[in-house]
């Protein structure tokens, strides 16, 4: 029995497909992934042992970084896009964000979302602004860091109660600056909180901003659904690969266990059946969430344990396994 044939139980492949380095000596392993496998060592240690049939192994996991890199130090740049407004996108990207930072990566956050940038607002950074840097009279931003994220935002740039009046060639422009200027450090993720829509701001954005992967939050709303159709369409036919589909809002479910569909049923999971998309996962409503992006804390943050920080963490592992 070959180490090498083992199931990854996170991302469901054999680490002979992941390409994983593999040192063993006795009753000791040393494993190189391809992905942070912090949050996940205890479990890949019994299952590793379990495989090959010792009790007590000693296992030390460390994470590849990919050499290759979008841009700078960021080894992948992952945009989070919905087809329209209020469907829970930048609650969800904060969540994804989370997730991965407590899964051992290092993350940066750019809120590109210039209609209605909100990260600062939900990481509760309302009154700070990123430090200017200037040398040899090039500037740049210094990320707030919150949470162990790096943070940047439109909102540290635009009045708060001010309504911007930006058209696509302009906009991508500002995000492509800000995105570029920003000294986000060695990152193994950055997340792009992309501003709303299918139109020429989405279609300047993905043509002129180089991202590795797009995930698409929508309501299962027929009316939602349309715009996610629309997006997926214009996202393939640019070529910018898509992560994969998340279901927000997908149920309400009572104190007694009973749901209730209040936007629709599994509208979400049957488009990305239709395009043959990943689905990520099923968002409840609840009102923890509410309240923790109300605290100015992402839930996962907040509390680590909840059913719904799970579900984040699932789809932040998905997110990962999308890479190697």
């Amino acid at each position: 029995m070959r180490i090498e044939e083992f199931v990854d139980p996170v991302i469901d492949k054999t680490w002979g497909e992941l390409g994983a380095q593999i040192k063993l000596s006795d009753k000791k392993v040393e494993v190189g992934l391809g992905y942070p496998a912090d949050g996940f060592a205890e479990e890949l240690s019994a299952e590793l042992a379990r495989f090959l049939g010792v009790e007590d192994l000693d296992v030390d996991f460390r994470f590849m970084r990919p050499k290759q890199r979008s841009f700078a130090d960021v080894s992948r740049v992952i945009a989070v896009a919905s087809g329209k407004g209020g469907v829970g996108k930048s609650t969800c990207a904060v969540n994804l964000a989370m997730a991965l930072e407590q899964q051992g990566a290092r993350v940066g956050l750019l809120d590109a979302d210039i209609y209605g940038p909100n990260q600062h607002i939900l990481f509760d950074v309302l009154n700070r602004k990123p430090e200017v840097q200037t040398v040899d009279g090039s500037k740049s931003f210094i990320p707030i860091r919150v949470n162990n994220i790096a943070l940047n935002s439109m909102g540290f740039v635009l009045d708060n109660d001010k309504a911007a009046m930006w058209r696509g060639p302009m906009l991508s422009g500002a995000i492509k600056q800000l995105k570029n200027l920003t000294q986000w450090g060695d990152l193994d993720y950055l997340f792009i909180d992309m501003p709303p829509g299918t139109g020429d701001t989405q279609l300047t954005f993905a043509q002129e901003i180089k991202v590795d992967g797009i995930i698409i939050v929508s309501t299962p709303q027929e009316i939602a659904l349309l715009d996610v159709k629309r997006g997926i369409n214009m996202f393939d036919k640019l070529k910018v690969p898509i992560l994969g589909l998340v279901d927000n809002m997908s149920f309400f479910e009572t104190d007694e266990g009973k749901k209730y569909s209040i936007f629709g049923e599994d509208g979400v999971e049957k488009v990305a059946k239709d395009y043959k998309k990943e689905f990520l996962g099923k968002i409840p409503i609840s009102i923890d969430l509410r309240v923790a992006a109300d605290s100015g804390k992402p839930l996962v943050e907040m509390n680590p344990d909840h059913k719904i920080s799970k579900i984040f963490k699932e789809m932040a592992t998905k997110v990962k396994g999308s890479f190697l």
